[in-house]
């Protein structure tokens, strides 16, 4: 059967300053295109369940998933709430992408992940260096 992961995201993403690569991803995780032809070059990509973040969910968690990414003001606003099985590290991978570009202040936290027998999440904070505390 398996245990599952929950992953909650809640960031912004300036479009400007981001490659069209990254953005395209993320629409199709958290928005309502397509799968894009060509992937960023991130491990999270290379893993067997990358895509399901933001379309993932069991009764174990919330029986439903929860994902939204609109554009105002030139920055992708998401918000997403979903769970699946992270066997090979999806989830940690998907932060750690994600920081890279993410538009956040120092300390501000843009998401958990919370495994099924765990009583609290761990979140994950934008550092200066953009390094999650997933400790």
């Amino acid at each position: 059967m398996g245990m599952y992961t929950e992953v909650l995201v809640k960031a912004e993403v300036n479009l400007q300053d981001t490659a069209k690569v990254n953005i395209d991803a993320l629409q199709y995780l958290f928005g309502e295109s397509s799968k894009p032809e060509v992937l960023p070059r991130h491990k999270f990509f290379t893993l067997p369940r990358w895509g399901a973040i933001g379309h993932g969910c069991s009764f174990y968690h919330v029986p439903f998933p929860t994902s939204r990414a609109d554009i105002k003001y030139g920055t992708l606003h998401i918000f997403s709430r979903s769970d699946f099985k992270s066997y090979d590290g999806e989830a940690e991978a998907f932060f750690d992408w994600l920081l890279t570009f993410a538009k956040s202040s120092t300390g501000k936290c843009i998401g958990w992940i919370w495994y099924e027998e765990w009583d609290t999440p761990k979140l994950v904070l934008e550092l200066e260096t953009n390094i999650n505390t997933l400790g």
